[in-house]
């Protein structure tokens, strides 16, 4: 599907991208890894967004997180959060499941029963945790050092830790070497200066194991 600045998640048998601009869309492509085919979906996202972050999912169901609908001269910010089931690919909006303030740019990280989103174009230094069995949202009292979007967001292999690193900076198109530690358990962060980015760096993605 044409168009850029699209969000996604996966699950354990395909990939999914979805919104995006020029065009501004709610068109969610889907690519199965068994075969590599891409195809579009006949459901989409509640609305046409952008600046959709890369979601967090466990293995039956993603999230889409805020974004951007269309406005003028800018998207709009808001604070939607869509759920996908992956068994059926139907979309639905959770209206009691809205982020703590509309946001786009989010940078993501978590593990099979709880996805955090961290900082946004807000700007924000916040962090939000989603509770995947009740759908809750709540913000934790820690936050990352640095008021930052476009961030990318990994997890460890057994769940326990998530990383928030690089991405941009107010004011302007600034960019940090950030790399923040989050410990699950406890919902901890930290400054990890050993895992900073060798050079700063915005509009990164990032992944694990």
């Amino acid at each position: 599907m044409p168009g850029h600045w699209k969000g996604g998640h996966s699950s354990g048998t395909a990939g999914y991208s979805a919104g995006g601009r020029d065009p501004q869309q709610s068109k969610i492509g889907k690519i199965t890894y068994a075969s590599d085919a891409g195809q579009s979906l006949t459901t989409y996202l509640t609305a046409a967004r952008a600046y959709i972050p890369i979601g967090f999912c466990n293995d039956t169901f993603g999230w889409f997180l805020g974004g951007g609908e269309p406005g003028t001269p800018w998207p709009v910010a808001v604070s939607k959060v869509d759920k996908m089931t992956f068994a059926t690919e139907a979309v639905e909006l959770l209206p009691g499941t809205q982020l703590h303030t509309a946001l786009n740019n989010v940078t993501t990280s978590g593990n099979t029963t709880k996805g955090y989103y961290a900082g946004g174009q807000g700007p924000t230094s916040k962090i939000g945790k989603i509770d995947y069995s009740s759908d809750t949202n709540t913000l934790i009292p820690s936050t990352i050092p640095e008021v930052m979007y476009r961030g990318a967001g990994s997890t460890n292999g057994d769940g326990t830790i998530g990383y928030y690193v690089g991405g941009n900076v107010a004011p302007g198109m600034s960019y940090t070497s950030l790399c923040t530690k989050h410990v699950y358990a406890t919902d901890t962060i930290s400054d990890l200066t050993s895992g900073r980015l060798y050079t700063p760096k915005g509009e990164v993605q990032g992944s694990g194991n």
